[in-house]
């Protein structure tokens, strides 16, 4: 069938097959593998442009609040915002598959903004064509599971998580006044580690990679 003439749903199916699995990689000082935006990006673009498809970004909605202070003492801010990660037939631009996810970003500066729009791409990438992302069973089992068929605690994995990162890189996290794991994310977060929700604990544990990242990259 000549290019132009295939409709969306044929042109993301022609780059399902094209592409079925983005590994996991782990960044410096990171101690778990994720996949990270640019390894989609990277994966995914040249797929997509060969089969005609054009993906745009755009911000629905957002809210900020405070989440605490870094170890400098600077405002750390949480941004949320609702996507539209939009796939479209250039050769019929009235043709689209519309993608919405959240994304959560945690900073001192305007980074916020730009981390949650990359979770909330990065996952409408994933999602639209089905990628398998080489999750390890055993390390990212669910959590258990109660008598009434619900999660027992999804924060705990999260928690344990981040006192992983913190504990393998205390240079950056630990001061005389946060001498611990959770003395940190309590005073980061302004709040008590049972208190925090799990879409608190996902923010703190992607701030947590990135400022590993970012003092790797020679940041600040």
């Amino acid at each position: 069938m000549p290019e132009e003439t295939k409709n969306i749903y044929q042109r993301m199916m022609a780059a399902q097959e094209e592409v079925s699995y983005i590994k996991k990689s782990r960044a410096k000082g990171v101690a778990f593998a994720i996949v990270n935006h640019d390894d989609v990006t990277a994966k995914l673009r040249p797929v997509l442009m060969k089969n005609g498809i054009h993906v745009g970004v755009s911000l629905v909605h957002y809210e900020v609040q405070e989440a605490g202070e870094d170890k400098y003492g600077k405002p750390v801010f949480m941004f949320v915002g609702t996507y539209d990660v939009v796939f479209t037939n250039v050769d019929n631009p009235e043709e689209k598959i519309v993608q919405r996810h959240a994304g959560i970003g945690l900073g001192s500066d305007d980074k916020g903004s730009g981390k949650a729009c990359s979770y909330a791409t990065k996952y409408g990438y994933l999602k639209a064509l089905g990628l398998e992302t080489g999750e390890d069973p055993d390390k990212d089992a669910p959590p258990e599971v109660n008598k009434k068929g619900t999660s027992a605690d999804k924060r705990r994995p999260l928690a344990e998580k981040i006192r992983e990162q913190i504990e393998g890189n205390i240079e950056y996290f630990i001061t005389k006044d946060t001498p611990t794991w959770s003395a940190w994310l309590e005073a980061h977060t302004k709040k008590k580690l049972k208190e925090l929700t799990v879409e608190q604990l996902e923010a703190a544990l992607q701030y947590v990679v990135s400022e590993i990242e970012d003092q790797n990259k020679g940041g600040k």
